[in-house]
């Protein structure tokens, strides 16, 4: 009957409700792994068949209470990382890290299952936090290592994902692709890419998470928000349906963009290239909404801004084209809840005649860390008031993102353009499609410009914009630094070997691996290919027996490249250590990808 049901909706879409606005909640967790350390020299004497593991947080934090002679130490004499990790202070302490990890989701996603069969929590889980959890169970850390005993820590997330489903047989607790280590996809190239998405399923499907139950799903939440058609080809290879971008992206392609050529209204952020300008105005109207407690101000077109449609990314080779769902998230709105600790659909209410003029129905994506210790997206009341506030309005229906594709298909026509960019809020950039919160060219900040000038013997004085004003930051591509720009040049080599092993491997092994087992099948695509296994938790192969029973020189130096490029490496210009983390996995990654492609 439930099957009949679900066939029913999929192909018989509910006629639209001009009184209500869907609404769903998507919460972001996660932590990077801060020093993922591996003693390089002790894998020849690591027997066959044994784990071969970076340092998880977990680990960290025990080391820095007493580090090994060899341990690196900062200047000031502390140990690295400059984080910290397990001090009354430190990151694991706050309760928004242990409530988001061990219980609050599938808590809340348990009480929504009883009041709202429509509702979803959409959920990200990073790799690299799944596996910090569990070494922190292993630790000495009160709230976690209550959790050293069977059953696992992740048993009732489990148990909450495959008990509770929606009215067509979504689940409401939805664990949502993510690129395992917080990379930025559209930085880092497709094949990195790539493996973060299937590194971040293999996590997933761990003993101590979901295990053998894990069902691939439908959706992807991108690092930062930041989504490019450029990723499409990669989603769907992983069968994902869907992506999260944000609203403003939407609205910044429209031709009749309010803005183009008045630099600073639109906060902070660049006027769309006019490349970007191809999708056609629309019904509605234009909203400026200023951001709770921030000086950017979001421009938005409603409905259009509200409405999910179609992305599409055309091969230039092949002209063959990949789409997927678009679904916008409501950036003013996202980040006043994140601090405020509730929100309400006030900004849709206007614009649901008009949605339902052309047979659309709004849809209200609140989308935002559910563990950050600042403001109070890190609280368990935060979590509950989607239910509590947002969705106890009457005109307002909880409706995951599953169920509104269901109920609500996306006209085959309604492709549009979306303008690559990140979430908002990113101090320094508002989302700006030249990605430079992340990419800073190298340069010479204001502080450093004496220095500068003695060690090149230069007479260089600061350099003013059109108003007089003193830049902070002057461009130099020839002499200046910037460890972000740095970060990224390095990876080039890095990734070459990485990619380079693994095509040399593939080729002498045209039958290495491909999916088989059912679970092998919702981790990854079909075709021979690296091992996931082995390249998300590799074992020591035996070298003289061609790496039999265990991780061969490609895997390994995937496995040690892929935590390299959190984005939060480069977020909050802690540029202590922050630096050195790309480096420390670049390292090591060639030091089994380099000698194996020079055989």
């Amino acid at each position: 009957m439930a099957l009949g049901l679900l066939g029913l909706s999929m192909f018989q879409p509910h006629k639209i409700q001009a009184e209500d606005i869907a609404a769903t909640h998507i919460y972001h967790n996660h932590m990077p792994n801060f020093w993922p350390y591996y003693d390089v020299d002790s894998y020849q004497s690591t027997p066959t068949g044994a784990p071969i593991r970076y340092f998880y947080d977990g680990d960290v934090a025990a080391e820095k209470r007493n580090p090994r002679p060899d341990w690196p130490h900062l200047p000031n004499g502390d140990p690295m990382p400059h984080d910290a990790l397990s001090s009354a202070g430190g990151y694991y302490a706050h309760h928004a890290k242990w409530g988001a990890y061990l219980y609050w989701p599938w808590r809340v996603a348990d009480a929504l299952h009883g009041q709202h069969p429509l509702g979803q929590a959409h959920v990200t889980m990073s790799a690299s936090v799944i596996n910090n959890v569990q070494s922190l169970t292993e630790s000495s850390l009160p709230a976690f290592s209550s959790y050293s005993e069977q059953p696992f820590w992740g048993t009732p997330w489990r148990q909450s994902h495959l008990e509770n489903r929606t009215t067509d047989g979504h689940p409401t607790l939805d664990l949502i692709h993510f690129t395992g280590h917080h990379s930025l996809g559209p930085l880092v190239g497709e094949d990195y890419f790539l493996k973060e998405l299937i590194y971040h399923n293999t996590t997933l499907a761990q003993d101590y998470f979901l295990g053998g139950d894990f069902k691939s799903s439908k959706g992807f939440f991108p690092t930062e928000l930041g989504f490019s058609e450029r990723l499409i080809p990669s989603l769907k290879k992983l069968g994902i349906q869907w992506s999260v971008v944000a609203n403003v992206h939407m609205s910044r392609t429209l031709l009749d963009y309010p803005y183009l050529n008045d630099p600073g209204i639109d906060t902070m952020v660049s006027p769309p290239n006019r490349a970007d300008l191809q999708n056609p105005p629309q019904a509605g109207a234009w909203i400026a909404q200023q951001m709770f407690n921030e000086k950017q101000v979001t421009h938005n077109h409603f409905p259009f801004a509200a409405i999910p449609h179609w992305a599409e990314y055309i091969d230039p080779y092949t002209g063959k084209s990949a789409k997927i769902a678009a679904i916008p998230v409501e950036q003013a709105a996202s980040w006043e809840e994140a601090y405020q600790g509730e929100v309400r659909a006030d900004v849709l209410k206007d614009f649901v005649g008009k949605a339902a003029q052309i047979n659309r129905k709004p849809y209200f994506v609140i989308a935002h860390d559910g563990d950050n210790s600042s403001g109070r997206a890190g609280s368990e009341q935060t979590w509950l008031n989607a239910a509590r506030v947002t969705y106890s309005d009457p005109a307002v229906v909880a409706m995951g993102v599953d169920e509104y594709l269901t109920r609500y298909p996306i006209p085959e026509h309604d492709t549009i353009h979306i303008q690559d960019g990140s979430w908002i809020d990113t101090r320094d950039s508002s989302a700006d499609p030249s990605w430079y919160h992340w990419h800073l060219p190298f340069g010479v900040w204001r502080g450093q410009l004496n220095d500068f000038n003695k060690a090149y013997d230069f007479n260089y004085a600061p350099r003013q914009d059109r108003e007089g004003r003193t830049l902070q930051y002057m461009v130099s591509l020839e002499y200046g630094y910037h460890y972000l720009e740095r970060n990224y040049a390095l990876l080039q080599a890095a990734l070459n070997y990485a990619k380079t092993a693994e095509q040399i491997w593939l080729d002498l092994h045209p039958y290495y691996w491909q999916p088989s087992s059912p679970l092998d099948k919702e981790i990854t695509f079909a075709g021979n290919q690296l091992n996931p296994w082995m390249y998300s938790y590799p074992t020591k192969g035996d070298p003289e027996r061609d790496y039999a029973g265990g991780a061969n020189p490609a895997e390994l130096a995937w496995y040690f490249l892929l935590p390299a490029l959190d984005s939060g490496f480069g977020y909050y210009d802690e540029n202590v250590d922050d630096h050195l983390k790309p480096t420390l996995s670049f390292n090591q990654s060639l030091a089994f990808s380099e000698p194996y492609v020079k055989e």
